[in-house]
């Protein structure tokens, strides 16, 4: 599988982007989608965890593309638009 070969500036830039931590969810949020952007796609906030007091602390961003709608969201009365695919 010639051209699948991973250079090691790759996998040290990737180290470097998942093994981050931020003072706020807002900053990761920041610093994630300016990444996405500059790599050619955007992120959307995804799956959460809350703690004891209901704090934020985990927070799991994924492509915006990724996954589908929720059954809900098509089931809603009194929309003013169409639901999107």
């Amino acid at each position: 599988m010639a051209g699948n070969h991973i250079s090691l500036e790759e996998i040290a830039e990737h180290e470097s982007v998942i093994t981050k931590e931020f003072r706020s969810e807002a900053e990761g949020y920041k610093f994630y989608n300016d990444y996405a952007w500059s790599k050619g796609f955007s992120i959307r906030k995804d799956n959460v965890t809350y703690n004891g007091d209901g704090k934020v602390v985990w927070r799991h961003s994924c492509c915006s593309y990724e996954g589908y709608r929720l059954l809900k969201y098509f089931e809603r009365t009194g929309q003013i638009r169409e639901p999107r695919a």
